[in-house]
């Protein structure tokens, strides 16, 4: 039984881990050696919170991202927490996350959110992303930035010195999931100001 509960996350997380490695491979070789570590203890494993647990504290290396406007963007522009949301449109899990990512927006303007899209620009004119003051960016994959370790969607709240402070793999499509960002930052961010 443990040897197939072995194969079954192996599988998981080769599945659900995006192809494209990122330009050194320092995020998905430490998301990959950390799902090794929890492989001894495979009993009731949540793979998505193992995965939130492997991405905490993790240094994201600098970027720079070009938006659908053409404005660039590098992580330095940041000086307090901002958030990357991994996404393609043709998961339907990453769909459901976008009315969660409006909320937040909505109820935290000052919070940057990186919108890195798989796909080309005008979907997020069909998705009615365009009216949002987020960072948008088309065919992230082509871009200076670490690639998705984790599978779609990926929500990350990263702090000013580019530490990952949050993670929420599979997005954050629950309230309970929304709840607990919400709840970071406003113990966090709101009390920057």
């Amino acid at each position: 039984m443990k040897l197939f509960s072995f194969f079954i996350i192996l599988f998981l997380s080769t599945y659900c881990i995006a192809q494209p490695i990122d330009r050194n491979g320092r995020l998905v070789k430490k998301v990959h050696a950390c799902f090794k570590e929890h492989f001894g203890n495979l009993h009731n494993i949540d793979v998505y919170k193992m995965r939130d647990e492997c991405l905490h504290n993790f240094q994201f290396t600098d970027f720079c991202v070009e938006d659908v406007d053409c404005n660039e963007y590098c992580s330095d522009d940041f000086e307090s927490y901002y958030l990357l949301n991994y996404w393609f449109e043709t998961c339907e899990r990453c769909l459901v996350e976008k009315p969660f990512l409006k909320k937040l927006s909505d109820n935290y303007p000052e919070l940057p959110i990186v919108s890195l899209s798989r796909d080309e620009s005008e979907v997020f004119m069909k998705y009615g992303l365009e009216e949002y003051d987020w960072i948008k960016v088309p065919f992230y994959f082509r871009e200076d930035i670490d690639e998705n370790p984790a599978g779609y969607p990926l929500t990350l709240l990263l702090n000013a010195e580019g530490v990952v402070v949050l993670a929420v793999s599979g997005g954050i499509v629950k309230e309970e999931k929304y709840e607990r960002v919400a709840k970071f930052l406003d113990k966090n961010l709101r009390r920057n100001k």
